[in-house]
């Protein structure tokens, strides 16, 4: 079947590959289809790409994605590079994350729009997000747009969701010292590995007791706890005398950070190296609002979620400027193989798009 430009950009995009680091080549492409269109853009040593759409003014709304994608894991039926249509739904390499809502953003600069616009193409999102080191920071360093949209996938269940908030990431590091001895002696020695296990007993009981939050609006959340990495022991006779224990909680916007964290430190020798807060746009906001509004007039419903996840909305409210995620690919689906995004997705996020920025098809 014939693509429409949208999605034929759409099958273009999955075809580059884009995982992070390696973004040079899909830099290429958006800034060949800008200059093509005659779009005002630039470009930095990092790959991130900035262009500059509509009439002139000073509080643009931004559009952002992120171009990279994570490596292709395995379980793959076909090329992860080389997408597959079927039955109206595209698979491959970050078809849903987040390469549909890239198509999207290089289709804006097809569109009459009534409103200045800036798109923000950035790159190292699914490695440096939680570092600082992704294209949003440098972005948010230079420009301050009135409120922001992230394409990041938000379909849930066939539903194009408003995602209005996120919550925060935490990671707590645990350091256990003990004493190495023989194996075949182990009273003489003090071992790690067994401090590391109780710690573990105790996070699964604190995470058995943990429950969903309600939120404003009819949004819940579920925070959670989990031990993510555990690394001890050199060799099978020998008592270990260090063991790390890292685990990962994920904080609701409503929690308070701080007092998580004391919960945290009180089950062992923690250091915190990674501490995201998390965000809920509060009730009456007038970003959200607009956004609420806009979805009931195209989609006949409008429904905002909070994000189990974090993601880079949170570093534009952070910076005290409102945002949602908004996007054509679906949640579920981000970094698993034969990864699928629903075609008329795009269709319909775009209809919600084009009416937030007043646009129309040239």
């Amino acid at each position: 079947m014939a693509l429409s430009p949208l999605y034929r950009a759409l099958a273009e995009l999955v075809r580059i590959p884009s995982v992070s680091g390696d973004e040079g080549a899909i830099a290429d492409y958006v800034c060949v289809r800008l200059k093509d269109a005659g779009a005002v853009f630039e470009r930095d040593a990092d790959n991130n790409v900035i262009a500059f759409l509509g009439p002139d003014g000073d509080d643009p709304l931004c559009l952002c994605g992120h171009l990279d994608t994570v490596p292709a894991g395995k379980g793959w039926d076909h090329d992860p590079l080389e997408p597959r249509l079927a039955d109206g739904v595209m698979t491959g390499l970050g078809v849903s994350d987040m390469k549909s809502g890239l198509a999207l953003m290089l289709d804006a600069v097809t569109w009459d729009l009534e409103v200045p616009v800036v798109l923000a193409f950035i790159t190292n999102e699914e490695e440096g997000t939680h570092e600082g080191s992704d294209g949003v920071t440098p972005f948010l360093a230079r420009y301050r747009p009135r409120a922001a949209v992230v394409l990041e996938p938000t379909v849930v269940d066939g539903r194009l969701l408003v995602e209005a908030g996120c919550q925060g990431d935490l990671v707590a590091r645990y350091v256990f010292e003990g004493r190495a001895a023989h194996s075949s002696r182990p009273e003489l020695g003090d071992n790690a590995i067994t401090k590391a296990a109780r710690l573990m007993a105790d996070v699964e009981h604190r995470a058995n007791g943990l429950r969903p939050i309600p939120l404003h609006s009819g949004m819940t959340v579920d925070p959670s706890l989990a031990v993510t990495i555990v690394d001890a022991g050199i060799r099978s006779n020998i008592i270990p005398d260090r063991a790390t224990v890292t685990v990962n909680r994920r904080v609701a916007p409503v929690e308070n950070m701080d007092a998580v964290m004391e919960d945290l430190a009180a089950l062992g020798p923690a250091e915190f190296p990674m501490v995201c807060p998390g965000y809920i746009l509060p009730e009456g906001d007038a970003f959200l609002e607009e956004m609420l509004d806009v979805c009931r007039r195209t989609l006949g419903y409008a429904q905002p979620y909070c994000a189990r996840g974090w993601g880079d909305a949170a570093e534009f409210t952070a910076a005290g400027i409102p945002a949602v995620s908004l996007g054509p690919g679906i949640l579920r689906a981000c970094h698993e193989p034969n990864e699928p995004c629903v075609l008329a997705d795009l269709d319909r996020c775009k209809a919600v798009l084009q009416r937030l920025l007043g646009g129309t098809a040239r």
